[in-house]
């Protein structure tokens, strides 16, 4: 065996930024379903688009919400109920979407064929 690699410095194998807390991880998690809901809650409520699209938002709305209230209760098996109600609570307070974002048209378009 060369001893160039007993003498390797250690490499991190987990990279940064990817938390390393099981509880962080989900409540990173609920927090991108949070930002989700909110996000297809507005563009479902929004005038500018068809009668369809405005029906498959409203099922990927439904489908949205039970995966975030399944990520709670998520939290609230493996961890504690009241880490649940903190996380709810923290990720509520903190995730926000910008007024501006619109529909995205591309989208659209490619659910309709024509790409």
């Amino acid at each position: 065996m060369s001893t160039a690699i007993l003498e390797a410095p250690q490499i991190e194998t987990i990279p940064r930024g990817v938390p390393q807390d099981p509880l962080e991880a989900s409540i990173d998690r609920l927090g991108a379903l949070r930002f989700l809901v909110i996000l297809t809650a507005r563009w479902e409520g929004s005038d500018s688009i068809g009668r369809e699209r405005r029906l498959k938002l409203r099922r990927d709305l439904a489908r949205l919400r039970q995966q975030y209230a399944d990520k709670i209760d998520d939290i609230a098996m493996n961890f504690s109920v009241q880490q649940a109600m903190d996380a709810k609570q923290f990720v509520e307070q903190t995730v926000m979407v910008p007024r501006g974002v619109a529909a995205p048209e591309v989208l659209a378009e490619e659910e309709q064929g024509w790409f």
